[in-house]
């Protein structure tokens, strides 16, 4: 049942580049590339929790009882196109690894697609600080790995797990991410990390994962 779970996450898969919420995924749907993705509803506080990128993006974010019912529908519970950007359900502040998911598109700049800039390197080394305002608390990350993970990998999931029970398997998971990373950037003392997940606007059987790390005070 925890494989089916895993893969749950995995498979929130691209139609138009927006996240698809099939447990198990046996066939993606063509949506036609000149579908509009509408804005979703922000009549939510967008003052409490939110994550900033200086000069990339100002988004804020929900937090569900699950991670499929916000892919789908806005905060007032309407049917839409793409939903809000939404935290992991299983995060809470203490969490090892906070994780918050949002729509791209090819068509327009909502939510995470300005993160496709991080498949730049020089772009992403100019924007390393993330902001993350969540539970009345603002915390501030620094680049950590950028890669892409493929939907039919089986293996190497790390950046999905929420907590790692003991603090050696922590370790090893970040030296595994490190290594991941399509950049290399200096080594710390990582308390937390932090990331953000949106689909490959150029193959919808990739995601970019963009993470950042908390370092321990």
């Amino acid at each position: 049942m925890m494989r089916f779970l895993r893969w749950g996450l995995i498979s929130l898969l691209c139609s138009s580049c927006t996240l698809q919420p099939q447990m198990i995924v046996e066939k993606q749907e063509a949506v036609p590339d000149e579908i509009i993705v509408e804005i979703v509803n922000e009549s939510y506080e967008t003052d409490k929790n939110f994550i900033e990128i200086e000069g990339v993006l100002k988004e804020s974010f929900v937090q569900g009882s699950d991670n499929q019912w916000y892919v789908y529908h806005d905060v007032d519970g309407n049917r839409t196109t793409a939903g809000p950007n939404f935290m992991d359900y299983r995060c809470s502040l203490d969490s090892d690894n906070l994780i918050l998911y949002g729509h791209s598109s090819r068509t327009s700049q909502i939510l995470f697609t300005p993160l496709m800039q991080y498949l730049d390197e020089e772009f992403a080394r100019s924007h390393p600080e993330l902001v993350l305002h969540f539970q009345g608390e603002s915390r501030v990350y620094q680049l950590f790995s950028v890669f892409l993970f493929s939907v039919n990998q089986s293996s190497d999931n790390d950046w999905m797990q929420t907590d790692f029970q003991k603090e050696f398997l922590f370790q090893q998971a970040l030296s595994r991410l490190r290594k991941r990373s399509l950049y290399s950037f200096e080594e710390s003392d990582v308390s937390q990390l932090l990331t953000l997940v949106t689909c490959n606007t150029q193959n919808h059987d990739e995601r970019l994962i963009v993470m950042a790390s908390r370092n321990r005070q």
